[in-house]
C-alpha cells in the first residue's frame, strides 16, 4: 500500500469578467478542465469512471455582495494526492488563462499529518440520494453519515490499493451550518449540498480517511468543486 500525502497548490488568479458566486464553481470547473485537457494522460483521466485523486476550493476573499470582479485578484487552492498531478498544476497553471480567468502565480505546499478533531466544508458537499434529489428528502440523518462514511472508505480503498475493514466509528457529531439546501448551478442544473462540521473519532482508520478527505474532497462531485474540506487539529 503506497504512502498517504496531500499536495495543497495555492493558485493566484485575475478574474477577466464579472462572475455572481452561484456560477463560480462551474466556471472554475471549467478553467481546469480546459487546462487539464491539453495533457492526453489528464483528458483520459477525467473521461474515466473512476476517482479522481484531487478537488479544489472557491476563490477567496469571498465577496459579500456576491459578485467576484473583473480586474481583482483572487485566490483558490487545489488539492491533491497524486504527485504527478500536483506537478501538472504546480508548473503548467501559470499564465494558462480563457474567457473568465488568468492564472498568475502558485505555491505548493503539503499538509501535515496530525490528530484531526473536525472536517470543516469550504464548498458545500453533495451526496447523491438514490434516485435522485436532496438527500434529505429521502433518508435521514443515519443514512446520510453512512454514506459519507462508506464513501470515504471506496475513495480509500481505490486509491491506497488496500482493504480498510468497516468495523468502525468515524463520525462522533456532526453538526450542519445551513438551514436550507445550498444551490450551486452545474451544467443547467442545480446541485443541493450542505455545510457542516464533523467530528472524527479518534481511531486510526477514522484518521486515515479524514486525512484523504482532506486532498480529493468528501461526497460527489469533487473534481466539480464540491465536497472541499478544511480541518482542525487537536492543540498539541
Amino acid at each position: 500500500m503506497q504512502d498517504l500525502k496531500v499536495f495543497q497548490i495555492d493558485t493566484k488568479v485575475f478574474l477577466l469578467r464579472d462572475i455572481r458566486w452561484e456560477n463560480l464553481q462551474e466556471k472554475l470547473c471549467s478553467f481546469m478542465d480546459e487546462v487539464m485537457g491539453k495533457v492526453p494522460e489528464l483528458l483520459e483521466m477525467h473521461k474515466g469512471k473512476g476517482y479522481k485523486p484531487y478537488t479544489f476550493s472557491c476563490l477567496y476573499p469571498v465577496e459579500k455582495e456576491g459578485i467576484y470582479k473583473s480586474g481583482q485578484v483572487y485566490s483558490f487552492s487545489i488539492r491533491t494526492i497524486d504527485v504527478g498531478l500536483k506537478h501538472f498544476f504546480q508548473e503548467s497553471f501559470v499564465n494558462e488563462y480563457n474567457a473568465d480567468f488568468k492564472c498568475l502565480t502558485n505555491c505548493v505546499k503539503v499538509i501535515p499529518e496530525h490528530l484531526i478533531e473536525k472536517l470543516y466544508s469550504i464548498t458545500a458537499v453533495i451526496v447523491k440520494a438514490e434516485g435522485g434529489g436532496y438527500w434529505r428528502d429521502h433518508v435521514g440523518i443515519q443514512e446520510y453519515q453512512r454514506y459519507l462514511t462508506e464513501n470515504l472508505i471506496k475513495k480509500y480503498n481505490y486509491f491506497m490499493g488496500g482493504r480498510l475493514k468497516e468495523d468502525f466509528d468515524f463520525i462522533r457529531e456532526i453538526k450542519f451550518l445551513n438551514k436550507g439546501p445550498i444551490a450551486s448551478n452545474y451544467k443547467e442544473i442545480k446541485l443541493l449540498g450542505d455545510k457542516f462540521d464533523l467530528y472524527v473519532a479518534e481511531n486510526e482508520t477514522s484518521q486515515k480517511l479524514a486525512y484523504l478527505a482532506l486532498g480529493v474532497g468528501m461526497g460527489n462531485n469533487n473534481t466539480r468543486g464540491s465536497g472541499y474540506v478544511n480541518c482542525k487539529w487537536y492543540r498539541r
